[in-house]
């Protein structure tokens, strides 16, 4: 009966070191699964803050865009602006002569009446 309560004792005795490897390793995996749940939760809430981030920068560069729209619109209303006169200072260089052409072409019929008239004894 002893040989069998020894036998018996050693078997328990291996199971309870095989047990407590077991327990060991469990106890291990625990602590890194508890590592893991804080590194998920750092990079939770890093991604929190990047997604902040993103969504300012998103803004600033819709503002950008807007403001650069308008830029090239007002450009574009001074390139017109400076078109037109630019086109108002070549008519008026241009003008003078043709004010000249028609007082040119108004006198000649005149003068050519006149002439005819005086020619023709008219006064």
């Amino acid at each position: 009966m002893t040989y069998e309560v020894n036998e018996r004792l050693g078997r328990i005795e291996e199971k309870i070191d095989n047990l407590e490897r077991r327990i060991s390793s469990q106890e291990e995996k625990t602590e890194v699964i508890a590592e893991l749940r804080t590194l998920v939760q750092i990079q939770t809430q890093q991604m929190e803050k990047v997604s902040l981030t993103m969504e300012k920068i998103d803004k600033n560069l819709t503002h950008l865009n807007n403001n650069q729209q308008r830029l090239e619109d007002n450009v574009n209303n001074v390139n017109n602006r400076v078109t037109d006169i630019e086109n108002s200072m070549n008519e008026a260089k241009n003008f003078p002569l043709k004010l000249i052409a028609q007082i040119i072409l108004a006198a000649i019929p005149t003068i050519i009446s006149t002439w005819a008239l005086i020619q023709i004894g008219l006064k």
